[in-house]
């Protein structure tokens, strides 16, 4: 209703109660709506936000309980999607979102962590949860351990003349060989054999002589530092034998 002649329209002059608030609703000023527990008025049209006493969109009509609620009941539901935490949502919403949390994390949610390998290794109880790191770490370690278990491995070859042996005393490592080609490889270098860690060699490459088929030719034969790779310099001969030692880390 517009002002008669001569007078300025005042707008909305009185509280106007809206019951609880509802963040769907387009709110004005003077409009009082109910947020947990306590009643807040809109100090602007379309207020940002959902009510608190913030002095720019709402003040504090009537301030709710705040003391002690501690031993307080809250009802609240779970909440249907995993989603944050945000200012100004109610308590039984905010429980709905931890609900949510936990429910979806199972059993790891209340579990023990486990933060290092040496108590990933050592742990044969249940209802722990192990850290990405220790997880790496104890793989490494077992890795290792299995690479070291083997003395001496052939590949591409089986054993012919004499065992194959390989030993430590102090840092000085003594090997025997005695092999037959199986690898349909006759020309340039072929694996051989692989060593354990322990028997790497001080230097990048270790070289020897091995003595090839019934006439003893030589041909060279090496261990590379970087992966224990025993590696022969063969021909068409099948068969070689070698004995040397050399110096280890």
């Amino acid at each position: 209703m517009a002002a008669p002649e001569g007078y300025n329209a005042l707008g909305k002059i009185g509280i106007s109660y809206k019951g609880e608030y509802a963040s769907n609703t387009a709110y004005e000023r003077l409009d009082a709506v109910a947020h947990n527990g306590s009643t807040y008025l809109a100090i602007k049209d379309a207020p940002d936000g959902a009510p608190r006493d913030d002095k720019l969109n709402w003040i504090y009509l009537a301030k709710g309980f705040s003391g002690d609620i501690g031993d307080s009941e809250i009802a609240f539901t779970e909440a249907e999607n995993r989603e944050n935490i945000n200012t100004g949502e109610s308590v039984k919403t905010v429980f709905g979102k931890i609900k949510k949390f936990f429910a979806d994390l199972t059993a790891p949610a209340f579990a023990q962590m486990i933060t290092s390998k040496d108590d990933l290794l050592a742990t044969k109880a249940t209802g722990y949860v192990p850290d990405a790191k220790a997880v790496a770490d104890a793989v490494t370690d077992v890795t290792g351990k299995l690479n070291q278990d083997t003395d001496l491995t052939l590949v591409n070859c089986v054993s012919w003349s004499s065992d194959n042996t390989i030993s430590k005393i102090g840092n000085r490592v003594f090997v025997t060989l005695g092999v037959q080609i199986t690898s349909e490889q006759s020309s340039g270098s072929l694996i051989i054999a692989h060593i354990a860690r322990t028997y790497y060699p001080k230097t990048a490459y270790v070289r020897a002589s091995a003595a090839g088929g019934t006439n003893g030719d030589n041909h060279m034969l090496y261990i590379d530092k970087s992966n224990g790779a025993v590696i022969l310099n063969l021909s068409t001969e099948r068969y070689y034998s070698a004995s040397f030692s050399y110096l280890a880390n």
